[in-house]
């Protein structure tokens, strides 16, 4: 009898060599990195999405703005042109939207004001109500917003543009043509 343990395989025994757990762990690996690696390129291009939407928006919102001043001067007898407002912004002056609040966080009042050592490109979030401004002790973001116009034609058209700048290939410049209503077009509350 012997007490020793056989260290020879036999022929009827099965088991996996050293070798062949080492090609499963690899396939295994290989397996795994891919997966993350698709994980992180998700989330990359998701990441990517938000900084565009975000973008555009703001873009949106200065465009929308510009357009609200168009329809106050055209409602207001006072107002010296249509573009009234925003008629400093041409050129090569280039202006910001400086956004006002109360204390509750409501916007209340919104001006277009060419660039100087106040008015920054920078744009910074406000923590409670999520309105972009160059207010910097609000949130700082990595987005810049300019606004300008240009190619007024005949006091009828201008050519607005937006150029917004963000992280990560959110870079925007979109323009908008802008036409003077007719005075019957007008509808004033």
């Amino acid at each position: 009898m012997s007490r020793f343990i056989n260290l020879k395989q036999n022929k009827g025994q099965e088991g996996f060599t050293l070798i062949e757990t080492l090609v499963a762990i690899s396939i295994l690996l290989t397996v795994l990195v891919s997966a993350y690696s698709a994980a992180q390129t998700s989330i990359r291009s998701s990441n990517m999405a938000k900084d565009r939407v975000v973008a555009f928006f703001l873009a949106q919102d200065a465009f929308e703005h510009v357009e609200n001043i168009r329809m106050d001067n055209a409602c207001d007898s006072s107002a010296s042109s249509w573009l009234d407002g925003v008629d400093q912004c041409t050129g090569t002056d280039r202006c910001g939207i400086d956004v006002f609040q109360e204390t509750g966080g409501e916007v209340i009042a919104r001006e277009v004001a060419v660039f100087d050592e106040s008015i920054t490109t920078r744009l910074y979030k406000h923590s409670v109500s999520g309105v972009y401004d160059d207010d910097s002790g609000w949130d700082p973001t990595p987005f810049s917003r300019e606004v300008w116009i240009e190619g007024i034609v005949s006091g009828e058209e201008a050519v607005v543009h937006v150029e917004i700048e963000g992280p990560r290939g959110a870079d925007l410049r979109l323009r908008k043509t802008l036409f003077n209503w007719p005075s019957e077009a007008k509808q004033c509350s």
